[in-house]
């Protein structure tokens, strides 16, 4: 709903366990028979404040002995071609800069981690290929 002051939470939490694994939450949208299946969005909120900035929207995996994992990726192709994974900063308005994207492996005081750029393997035709390209001027 709406408010003037500050509109509600909503929270999600599945129950600690001392003993065994806790429970998972899982966001799934039904099947379609259709030629395009329903999304699921993760919007941040937005604000209408001159100056005011945007909600955020946070994905971290949980902290452990071992840190979790978060994997994100384009659906599977039955028949045909695969989904894409696009990450992309946001656009700028007039002459003020757009957003950055930033990719960093993690830090350790033994190894750090590795970041790789990999393109796809093709075992019937052309792998993919890898580009990076700096912006354009003027």
């Amino acid at each position: 709903g709406s408010s003037t002051g500050a509109s509600g939470d909503i929270s999600v939490h599945t129950g600690d366990s001392s003993s065994s694994q806790s429970g998972d939450i899982v966001l799934s949208v039904g099947s379609s028979a259709t030629e395009v299946s329903s999304s699921l969005e993760l919007l941040g909120g937005a604000n209408t404040m001159t100056g005011g900035r945007g909600g955020e929207v946070k994905v971290s995996a949980g902290h452990g002995d071992l840190g979790g994992l978060v994997s994100i990726s384009g659906g599977a192709g039955k028949s045909s071609v695969g989904g894409d994974v696009a990450i992309a900063a946001g656009t700028g308005a007039g002459s003020f800069m757009g957003g950055s994207v930033s990719v960093s492996a993690g830090m350790s005081e033994g190894s750090g981690g590795r970041l790789e750029l990999v393109a796809g393997d093709s075992s019937a035709s052309s792998g993919g290929s890898a580009h990076i390209v700096g912006g354009s001027s003027g």
